[in-house]
C-alpha cells in the first residue's frame, strides 16, 4: 500500500520541483481582474511660473480590460493647471491634484499617453505623484503609482515695456510719417531675447523699418537681443505711408525671456487721425489807400497760399465787390491781374482759374476799382481747389474801404 501512494505522489512532486526550479515564470491571474500599471515623466530641471508638462503613461497586462480608470496626480507643492493634450479630460480638484480621466475601457496592449501643463511658484523638489485606479480587482497593485521629481528654482524676472509715439501731425493721404517704438526694463533682472511685434493696421503700408527692426508686408518685428535692467532706449523709426482716411490704431507688443511682474506695460495702443489728401489754401487781402477818395482808383491785392501739404490743383479765387453804403454813383471795375492762371470779370465780380499751387506756393492777384461818390467799398475774395482742405476759416477774405 506504501508502494502504491509513493508512485501516486512522486509525479506530483517532481512537476513542483520543476516549476520551481524554472527561472521565471508568467503569473496567472483570476478572471475578472486586471493588472493595470501607471508611468510618469517630465523635466528634471524648471523655473517658477515655467510651464512644465508631464507624460502620463498607462496600460494593463490582462487578463481582462480596466474599466473607468481614472489617474490622480498628486503634487507635493501647489500648482496651476494649464490644460491636457490627448487622453483626459483632467481637472484640478484642488491646489495639489489634478484628476484626469475616466478612460471607460484600456485594453491589453493599449498603451495611451496623456499629457498635462502645470506651473508653480514654488521653488524646491516638485514631486508629481500619479496614481491609477480602475473598477477591476488588480492582482499587482505596486505598479498603480509613480512618481517624477522636479527640481524648481526661482525664476528671474524682468519688467519690461513698451512704448509708441508718432512724428507730429497731422496726417494725410499719401503722406508719410515716422512711428516711433521704445522699449525698457525696470528690472531686476536683465531680459534676454526680447522681442517687439506690432501689426500695422491695412490703412498705413509700412515704408521702412530703422535696425534692429524688419517688416514682413504690415508685420514689424524687432529682435532686441539682451534688454539690460533699468535701462531705456531710443525711438525705433518705422515709417508709414497712409492709403486711406480714417482712425488708425495700432497696439505694439514685447516679450522676453523671462517671466513679467507686470504685463500691463508690455503693450502699448497708438491712435492716429488720418485726414483725406489735402492741400490747406489760405486768402488775404489789402487794399490801398484805405480811406480813398471818391473817383480815384482802390487797388487790392489778393495773395493766395497752399500750405500743403499736397499739391492744389484747380485752384480758384474769386473776388466780389459791393457798396456796403452810399457810393450812389457805382463801383466801376477797372482792371484785374494775376501772377500764373487767368481771370474773367463779370458784374461785378472776378474769377481766376490759378491752375496748381505746390506746398508753400503763392499766387497774386492786383484788382483796380474805381469807387464814384462817398460811402464804404466791401470787397471780398475766396478760393478753393479739387484738394480736401482741413481749415476752411482762412478761405475768405473781406475789406471795408471808406470813402471820402
Amino acid at each position: 500500500m506504501f508502494q502504491r501512494l509513493l508512485r501516486r505522489s512522486v509525479p506530483k512532486l517532481v512537476t513542483a520541483a520543476l516549476i520551481f526550479a524554472g527561472a521565471s515564470f508568467t503569473p496567472v491571474f483570476a478572471a475578472g481582474s486586471s493588472d493595470l500599471f501607471v508611468g510618469v515623466s517630465g523635466p528634471s530641471t524648471a523655473t517658477t511660473r515655467q510651464q512644465i508638462t508631464y507624460n502620463l503613461s498607462l496600460g494593463t497586462h490582462g487578463p481582462d480590460s480596466s474599466t473607468n480608470v481614472i489617474l490622480t496626480n498628486t503634487f507635493s507643492s501647489p500648482v496651476t493647471y494649464l490644460g491636457y493634450a490627448s487622453g483626459g479630460p483632467c481637472s484640478q480638484t484642488s491646489p495639489t491634484v489634478i484628476t484626469c480621466g475616466p478612460l471607460m475601457s484600456l485594453t491589453p496592449g493599449m498603451a495611451p499617453d496623456w499629457y498635462i501643463t502645470v506651473t508653480t511658484d514654488s521653488p524646491g523638489t516638485l514631486v508629481n505623484t500619479v496614481t491609477g485606479t480602475q473598477n477591476e480587482t488588480d492582482p499587482n497593485p505596486a505598479n498603480n503609482t509613480a512618481s517624477w521629481s522636479t527640481t524648481v528654482t526661482q525664476a528671474t524676472t524682468a519688467d519690461i515695456f513698451v512704448a509708441k509715439t508718432a512724428s507730429p501731425g497731422p496726417y494725410y493721404v499719401g503722406q508719410t510719417f515716422k512711428y516711433y517704438l521704445w522699449y525698457g526694463n525696470n528690472g531686476p533682472d536683465d531680459a534676454t531675447n526680447a522681442v517687439i511685434t506690432d501689426q500695422i493696421p491695412a490703412q498705413v503700408q509700412v515704408v521702412t523699418a530703422e535696425p534692429p527692426c524688419t517688416a514682413s508686408g504690415n508685420l514689424v518685428r524687432c529682435n532686441l537681443g539682451t534688454v539690460w535692467a533699468r535701462s531705456v532706449s531710443d525711438g525705433i523709426g518705422v515709417t508709414v505711408l497712409p492709403v486711406s482716411a480714417g482712425t488708425v490704431t495700432n497696439t505694439a507688443n514685447i516679450t522676453a525671456d523671462q517671466p513679467d511682474p507686470n504685463q500691463a506695460n508690455n503693450s502699448y495702443s497708438l491712435t492716429t487721425q488720418i485726414q483725406p489728401q489735402a492741400a490747406e489754401l489760405s486768402v488775404t487781402k489789402t487794399g490801398t489807400p484805405n480811406p480813398v477818395v471818391a473817383g480815384q482808383k482802390e487797388t487790392y491785392t489778393i495773395t493766395v497760399t497752399n500750405n500743403g501739404p499736397l499739391t492744389a490743383t484747380g485752384v480758384i479765387a474769386q473776388d466780389a465787390w459791393s457798396a456796403a453804403s452810399g457810393i450812389k454813383g457805382g463801383i466801376a471795375f477797372k482792371s484785374v491781374s494775376t501772377s500764373q492762371g487767368t481771370c474773367t470779370q463779370s458784374g461785378a465780380g472776378v474769377s481766376c482759374d490759378l491752375g496748381s499751387l505746390s506746398n508753400g506756393a503763392t499766387a497774386t492777384i492786383t484788382l483796380v476799382l474805381q469807387p464814384r461818390s462817398k460811402g464804404s467799398l466791401k470787397d471780398t475774395a475766396s478760393v478753393r481747389a479739387n484738394e480736401y482742405d482741413p481749415d476752411v476759416s482762412n478761405n475768405s477774405s473781406t475789406v471795408v474801404t471808406t470813402v471820402g
